[in-house]
């Protein structure tokens, strides 16, 4: 069209050409249309320039997405809408944030479409209660939530298994008769699931009469997570029979509920299905469920043919299911080569976790010189074990916790607790010893 010489884009071509270029996550042809826009003196145009901050705020390229901001004559909420937006696409939670304050503070209109940009990118960087705080003041200012709001936070909920707030904005939403998506239904099954609400995860997926993929995926992996292993083959092959396609994900979930349930001859041949049957080949996470299922069981060797036939150079995933396996079994002679093979993928923090398990397999072995000398490597290179952590949640707050922590407000009584509970179990404690 710009070679033709006969008409010349407008306004509307431009818009309609960065919009296909946001689509198409194509930022080097939007740049491009930028610089035509550039060309033909339309940048002053508000419509054309927050199209063009939309661009970079949802290619990824916050730096340019700033400058053009900063570059605009005139911002309206839209505008400001795709900065929120755009900063929190990039991580950057307290620049978003100061943004929205600021566009508060000109006095500018926030319509339920921005609200709903900043607690979605809340969510997605997993900002549980700023995500709810922000729900709840766009409830006082007077913007009612409606169902992007609740689509935005309730598979949030699902992730982190929050059950309180997530089943008060079910409630909401049935008090306000919106209509349930699969996305939201499936969301809600998970979440349900996850908090081990199984009966009433498995209502909600029973009314629901043309199920996607997600869905099934969500019941099965409620049911997987809580070892009941049988529910879940059990709706595999009910999912099958109903003509609905399983997924990459669909067979995830099946293995790794037959790999927590011991059903090795099951993993197999769901393992087999999926390859043969649905021609999807397998990814590194199928191939580490099948290492964990077979190492769990105490077939090592089996494991480690398995690895070694793989068509591709296993993982780090893959190496340290077998690493665990071989911990669990105090296979010391497997455990080496796995933990040679990790070394070739991982550093630091992640390094001194495999060098730690190495190293108790060699204690349970008898083979002190062995563990000194590890552990003196993990010295001289200053390797340590990353902290591990624990959580509850309790009422509407989430309680964080970590080996000999006493930072909690009540941790004496927590201690006291702890201390009676283990005198308790010390009466009755048999030690594995004692039975040989």
């Amino acid at each position: 069209m710009l070679s033709a010489g006969e008409a010349l884009p407008d306004v509307v071509t431009f818009s309609i050409i960065l919009k296909a270029c946001v689509a198409l996550n194509s930022l080097p042809h939007g740049m491009l249309v930028h610089g035509h826009v550039l060309e033909f003196g339309m940048e002053s145009d508000l419509r054309l320039a927050t199209d063009i901050l939309i661009l970079y705020t949802k290619c990824g390229s916050l730096d340019f997405a700033v400058k053009q901001f900063e570059l605009m004559h005139q911002r309206d909420a839209f505008a400001w809408t795709a900065m929120v937006d755009g900063y929190l696409r990039s991580g950057c939670v307290a620049e978003a944030l100061d943004t929205f304050g600021k566009m508060r503070e000109l006095g500018l209109t926030v319509s339920v479409v921005t609200w709903n940009a900043l607690i979605s990118g809340l969510a997605r960087e997993g900002l549980i209660c700023d995500a709810l705080f922000q729900l709840n003041q766009m409830q006082e200012d007077g913007v009612r939530p409606d169902k992007a709001s609740l689509c935005a936070i309730i598979p949030m909920f699902a992730r982190s298994a929050v059950l309180k707030p997530g089943r008060e904005a079910h409630a909401y939403m049935i008090r306000n008769g919106m209509e349930l998506d699969l996305l939201i239904i499936s969301s809600l099954v998970d979440m349900y699931a996850k908090c081990g609400l199984l009966v009433l995860a498995r209502c909600i997926f029973e009314r629901v009469v043309t199920r996607d993929a997600g869905l099934w995926n969500a019941m099965m992996v409620g049911y997987g997570m809580h070892g009941y292993c049988e529910e879940a083959l059990s709706l595999f092959h009910r999912m099958r029979i109903s003509g609905v396609r399983p997924n990459e994900i669909t067979f995830s979930c099946i293995l790794s509920a037959c790999s927590h349930s011991g059903l090795v001859t099951e993993g197999r041949r769901v393992y087999d299905i999926m390859i043969s049957e649905y021609k999807i080949l397998a990814r590194q996470e199928h191939y580490a469920c099948m290492v964990d299922m077979l190492g769990r069981a105490g077939y090592l060797e089996d494991a480690f043919v398995f690895i070694k036939n793989l068509p591709e150079e296993p993982t780090r995933d893959v190496w340290g299911a077998f690493l665990s396996a071989c911990r669990v079994y105090s296979d010391a002679k497997l455990a080496e080569i796995a933990t040679e093979n990790l070394m070739r993928f991982t550093s630091g923090s992640a390094d001194a976790g495999y060098h730690v398990a190495m190293s108790n397999v060699y204690a349970e072995n008898g083979r002190w010189g062995k563990m000194a000398q590890l552990r003196t490597q993990m010295r001289d290179v200053g390797l340590k074990k990353r902290v591990g952590y624990s959580w509850i949640e309790v009422g509407n707050s989430v309680h964080t916790f970590s080996m000999a922590d006493d930072s909690h407000l009540r941790s004496n009584e927590i201690y006291t607790l702890l201390m009676s509970l283990n005198a308790i179990i010390s009466e009755h404690f048999i030690s594995q010893y004692e039975w040989l």
